[in-house]
C-alpha cells in the first residue's frame, strides 16, 4: 500500500486505500449500467431498475472528517465501523445473469434468423439502492493500537471479499427477456418472462 509495517497511519492513508482496494477494483468489474444495457431489447423482469451508469459509484463519500478523531492519526477501534459502512455503499452492484430468447421457428429473412436462447452473458450490473445492504466482514483490525500497514492491507482485502460475497448473493437473478421471430404470431411479442 506505499507504506511499510513501521510507518504509522493516517486518515488520509486508508482512505487512498480504500479507493485503490475497494472502490476502484468494484467500479473497474462494473459492466452493464443505464447506459451500458445487456442488449437492446432488455428490461428487468421485476421491480429492479438501473442504479446508475457503467462508470460506477465516484469515490466522494469517504473524508478525513468522517472519522472525527482529534489528530491525523487514527488507531484500529477509529476505522473498523467505517470500512464496513463504507463498502456497503457499493452493494447494490451485483452480478446478474441477462437472457434474451428468440421464439418462433425460424427459416426466414427477418430481423431475427436464430429461434432460441441468443444472448446469455452473466456481468457486475449496476442496480437500484433498494439493493444496498450491510456488509459481514471479519475485523483484522483491534484496540487502540496504532495501524500498521500489513494490518490495514488485510482489512482491505477482507473488505473486498466481503463486498463479493454481497455482489454474486447467494443465487445470481436472472432476468430473460423473450422477443418475437419475426414470423410468429403477434401474440407473443413483448412477452417478457423471469426465470
Amino acid at each position: 500500500m506505499g507504506a511499510n509495517s513501521q510507518d504509522t497511519i493516517t486518515k488520509s492513508d486508508v482512505i487512498r486505500v480504500f479507493k485503490e482496494f475497494v472502490t476502484d477494483y468494484v467500479n473497474s468489474q462494473l459492466v452493464w449500467g443505464s447506459d451500458n444495457i445487456p442488449f437492446t431489447e432488455f428490461v428487468f423482469s421485476d421491480d429492479t431498475d438501473w442504479g446508475g451508469t457503467s462508470g460506477g459509484i465516484p469515490f466522494s463519500t469517504l473524508t478525513n472528517a468522517e472519522f472525527d478523531v482529534a489528530s491525523d492519526t487514527i488507531t484500529a477501534s477509529d476505522i473498523f465501523d467505517i470500512l464496513v459502512d463504507e463498502t456497503a455503499n457499493y452493494t447494490n452492484l451485483r452480478y446478474i445473469n441477462a437472457i434474451l430468447f428468440v421464439s418462433g421457428s425460424g427459416g426466414n429473412t427477418g430481423t431475427r434468423l436464430t429461434p432460441g436462447t441468443v444472448f446469455n452473458e452473466t456481468r457486475l450490473a449496476h442496480l437500484d439502492s433498494s439493493y444496498k445492504t450491510t456488509v459481514d466482514a471479519d475485523q483484522f483490525l483491534y484496540g487502540e493500537d496504532i495501524i500498521s500497514a500489513s494490518g490495514l492491507d488485510e482489512q482491505f482485502q477482507e473488505m473486498k471479499s466481503a463486498w463479493m460475497t454481497v455482489a454474486f448473493g447467494e443465487e445470481i437473478q436472472t432476468h430473460q427477456v423473450t422477443v418475437c421471430h419475426s414470423s410468429c404470431h403477434s401474440s407473443c411479442h413483448g412477452s417478457r418472462g423471469r426465470r
